[in-house]
């Protein structure tokens, strides 16, 4: 009779370890081939098991719980995207979160876009907080870790490529556009500013407004040229974006009458340069505004497809505005 029950518990012992066996080790494929598991900041065991069983990658959302919690797995989980394309098992899963596998993800900001347009795009792309990225980005506290003679962060998120994880925190992206920013100014461009008597605020200012005006990349160091002239012969820089920066964007075509637009941003009203960038400059920007080829140049117009005619004189321009706006007519 003894040897019965001990059989009898054998048995039972060995199907309950072969279950939890299947359910723990037990490999499955994602239903549709591939499967994406979003972990956010502050998610429980018990949510990501919710999620894990719609995706249909665990046969016991309670084992999962259970494992996490014994094997201190709870305690560790990363956040970010976790990408499924080959059969897993529930141990396979916790692993991943545990050693945070989660998919780094390659985003690029591109040149000439203004604070709150960085910010959408890191919510889309990355999943972080666009709000939570703008006010970083104007938070006095937070900007102080940075030599920034402003009240927010314009000019200073470079533009290029970048990886992080999903959900990343703001504060590390915004740190890390803004880091990039001063890494950039290494020390040959440091003398070359020191010989234009300017600082990293003035030649990011300037590198913006040439990155506003270039709508094609080739044109940047000869937009350079006219406005390093104009500064040089003392005429005002009149940058059409300056004003539409100062007017906090248009959605229309920039007009005679706006050019009168009281700010200190407006180089139509002010000599010299405005008091800060009015976008966010790349480096090809940059060495443009510190490294502007020699040219007689003074004035350019658009042509209407981002590029520019350039004139020397008042009567070329002109000439050159009447071309421009017989061919608009004409369009």
């Amino acid at each position: 009779m003894l040897k019965k029950i001990i059989l009898a518990l054998l048995i039972v012992f060995l199907v309950t370890a072969g279950v939890l066996a299947y359910l723990v080790f037990g490999k499955i494929s994602p239903p549709d081939g591939t499967a994406t598991l979003i972990v956010p900041k502050g998610a429980t065991t018990a949510t990501i098991a919710a999620d894990l069983d719609k995706l249909g990658l665990v046969r016991s959302p309670t084992i999962f719980r259970w494992l996490a919690r014994v094997g201190n797995v709870d305690r560790h989980i990363k956040p970010g995207r976790y990408d499924f394309a080959k059969p897993v098992s529930t141990y396979d899963i916790l692993q991943d979160l545990y050693r945070q596998h989660a998919v780094i993800l390659s985003i690029t900001f591109p040149e000439g876009w203004q604070i709150d347009r960085f910010a959408r795009y890191a919510e889309l792309k990355l999943g972080v907080s666009a709000a939570r990225f703008s006010e970083l980005c104007r938070d006095s506290l937070f900007l102080s870790a940075w030599p920034i003679p402003a009240a927010d962060a314009e000019g200073y998120l470079l533009p290029a490529g970048y990886q992080f994880y999903w959900g990343a925190e703001p504060e590390e992206i915004v740190g890390e556009l803004i880091t990039a920013t001063f890494a950039m100014f290494v020390d040959s461009l440091k003398t070359r500013m020191a010989e234009l008597g300017w600082n990293i605020h003035q030649t990011l200012t300037m590198a913006s407004l040439i990155e506003a005006e270039a709508g094609v990349a080739a044109e940047r160091p000869r937009i350079s040229a006219v406005f390093h002239n104009r500064l040089r012969k003392g005429i005002k820089l009149q940058c059409d974006p300056t004003v539409i920066y100062a007017m906090g964007g248009l959605d229309r075509r920039l007009l005679y009458r706006d050019l009168t637009f009281d700010s200190p941003y407006n180089t139509y009203l002010h000599y010299g340069l405005p008091p800060g960038p009015i976008c966010n400059p790349g480096k090809p920007a940059v060495m443009a505004a510190l490294y502007p080829p020699k040219s007689d140049e003074l004035y350019f117009v658009a042509r209407g497809d981002g590029t520019h005619i350039f004139s020397k004189t008042l009567r070329e321009h002109n000439r050159a505005r009447r071309e421009v706006k017989h061919l608009r007519g004409s369009n």
